[in-house]
C-alpha cells in the first residue's frame, strides 16, 4: 500500500500530514474550568499522538498505532479508540506494551474496530495491522479514528476525533 497523495505536495509533508492522522490519544481529560473542580485525576491528559508531539506515531502501509500517555491516571474510568474504515478489512496483528488492552479478536473483518483499556497506567501504546479482503487490490481504503473516556462523569471532556483521515492505496 502507499499513501495517496495530490500533486504538489512534497513527500515531506504527506508524512508530516500522516502523523497527526494518527489516532493517539488526545483529551484534555479533567483540566477543570473551575478550580473546585472535584473530578478524580483532573491533571490528566490524553493526546492524540499527532496533537502532542507528532512524531510519536505513524501511520504506514497498512498500521494504526496509538499511545496514551497519562499524566495523572484518572481512577475507574476506561479510555478506547475507535478506527473507522470505508471497507471491510481484516485484524492480522495487534501489538501492545499494556496487556489491559481489550479489543477484537485477531483475523475478525469489520468495517470499525474498537480498542478499550482502563486508565489507570503510563505510556501504554497500541499498534495494529490489518490487510485488504482478497480482489480489494486497486481500490481506495480510507480511515479515521476518535478516541473517548467512560464515564463521562471521569473527565471535562468525553470525545475526540481524530484531526485528519488518511487514504491508503492497495497495490
Amino acid at each position: 500500500m502507499d499513501v495517496t497523495k495530490s500533486a504538489g505536495l512534497s513527500r515531506r509533508t504527506i508524512v508530516k500530514g500522516a502523523a497527526w492522522s494518527v489516532p493517539v490519544i488526545a483529551a484534555a481529560v479533567a483540566v477543570p474550568m473551575a478550580a473546585a473542580s472535584a473530578i478524580p485525576g483532573n491533571n490528566a491528559n490524553y493526546h492524540w499522538q499527532g496533537e502532542s508531539q507528532e512524531n510519536w506515531s505513524t501511520l504506514t502501509n497498512d498500521t494504526w498505532s496509538a499511545q496514551i500517555v497519562p499524566n495523572s491516571p484518572v481512577s475507574g474510568a476506561a479510555i478506547s479508540i475507535t478506527v473507522v474504515f470505508n471497507q471491510p478489512v481484516t485484524l492480522s496483528a495487534i501489538v501492545t506494551n499494556n496487556p489491559t488492552w481489550s479489543g477484537p479478536q485477531l483475523n475478525s473483518t469489520a468495517t470499525s474496530f474498537t480498542f478499550t483499556q482502563p486508565t489507570g497506567g503510563w505510556g501504554h501504546n497500541l499498534t495494529f495491522s490489518f490487510t485488504f479482503p482478497p480482489g480489494a487490490a486497486g481500490s481506495t481504503l480510507t480511515s479515521s479514528g476518535v478516541m473517548f473516556i467512560t464515564p463521562s462523569s471521569a473527565a471535562e471532556w468525553t470525545a475526540e476525533a481524530a484531526v485528519n483521515s488518511l487514504t491508503l492505496a492497495a497495490r
